[in-house]
């Protein structure tokens, strides 16, 4: 009697870079701290077989919000280097792969596939992973919510949808989709949307604008589930209490994070800019150097407290429109779902001359 199957995503994690921005800085802090007690021509010391594999979100700077524990432990880097190389290529092929993070990589915390013993397996799920789901003809009733909006977020807030209305009739499968941001060769990508970039900088603040205001209504959804919505019609008021203190909630998760990013971006500078360096000078590490200084520069412009993403995200709360929108897509919900069900039974939805095999 399932009516939705979805699977997971393994590979890039499915977020923007502006919610892994700190975890992948611990990271690489120990990365760095690891280099600076090895010697540069000598075999890569990044191929620990006892480095810990991802499974879960624990990419996610706020992995609080989605009821896992966060651990505070960095991840080594597992070096993908083959054959025979030094320190000194894996820091050349690292400081690449972390001009790729804006692109969506994260290094050190890939999404690997696990499943436990039976493959058969299924749980109750609660996000809709893009690209990864099977409906029923009858699961055509449920649609992707406040699509307009074009915010981040969609498939876990349809999720949060379908979590309340199908319950067990909802489940994740061990069918994982590879998801793959970036180009092997260079580690960048030919196109990805609300990102602008030239050959100094790129620019994630429309990316981050729409990552703040999606988990806003994701977590809005979530709240207001709890109360029965969308099944149980809520007044404005009731819904628009909840927003306001979900934004209020989040912003502050927000600005928390973005002071430990600029605390952790000092620390990495210390080993980029010390005074004497084993890798200070060279001319064989400068551009790899030169990448990872140019990686905290990228960090800085987008996420420090004078980014432009930053300063958009205050003044839209200011200003009001933007959770607006978001009060009145999330109450406007029941009329949208009458008229896609109206739509259903058209003959738009199904041709007069449609025939069934």
């Amino acid at each position: 009697d399932v009516e939705v199957v979805t699977g997971k995503v393994v590979g890039d994690p499915p977020v923007s870079p502006s919610v892994m921005t700190n975890t992948f800085l611990d990271d690489i802090a120990l990365f760095l701290q690891t280099l600076a007690g090895a010697a540069l021509d000598d075999k890569c010391i990044f191929h620990d077989d006892q480095a810990a594999c991802s499974s879960s979100s624990e990419y996610h700077d706020m992995l609080g919000l989605f009821g896992y524990s966060s651990s505070a432990q960095p991840r080594k880097y597992l070096c993908s280097l083959s054959g025979d190389h030094t320190n000194l290529d894996c820091l050349d092929d690292f400081s690449k792969k972390a001009l790729g993070f804006f692109y969506g990589l994260h290094p050190t915390r890939t999404q690997f596939y696990l499943h436990r013993g039976d493959f058969t397996y299924t749980e109750n799920a609660r996000t809709v992973y893009t690209g990864n789901y099977v409906f029923r003809a009858t699961g055509l009733r449920h649609f992707i919510p406040f699509a307009t909006l074009k915010l981040r977020m969609a498939g876990p807030a349809l999720g949060r949808i379908l979590r309340k209305r199908l319950n067990h009739k909802f489940v994740s499968a061990n069918l994982p989709l590879l998801h793959k941001r970036t180009i092997q060769s260079d580690y960048s990508n030919e196109f990805r949307s609300g990102i602008s970039e030239n050959m100094n900088s790129i620019d994630l603040s429309l990316e981050f604008n729409r990552q703040f205001w999606g988990d806003v209504m994701l977590f809005s959804i979530e709240k207001l589930a709890e109360i029965g919505y969308p099944d149980k019609i809520l007044e404005l008021s009731v819904i628009t209490g909840i927003v306001y203190e979900i934004q209020v909630k989040l912003w502050d998760l927000y600005k928390e994070r973005q002071a430990q990013i600029t605390e952790k971006k000092t620390g990495i500078a210390r080993y980029l800019y010390p005074k004497k360096s084993w890798w200070d000078g060279g001319p064989e590490v400068q551009l790899a150097m030169k990448n990872m200084k140019l990686f905290c520069s990228i960090v800085e412009n987008n996420f420090g407290p004078d980014s432009s993403g930053m300063q958009k995200i205050s003044k839209q709360i200011k200003e009001g429109s933007q959770i607006t929108m978001i009060i009145n897509a999330i109450h406007s919900f029941y009329e949208s779902e009458i008229s896609w069900n109206e739509l259903l039974k058209s003959e738009l939805a199904v041709p007069s001359n449609f025939r069934k095999s």
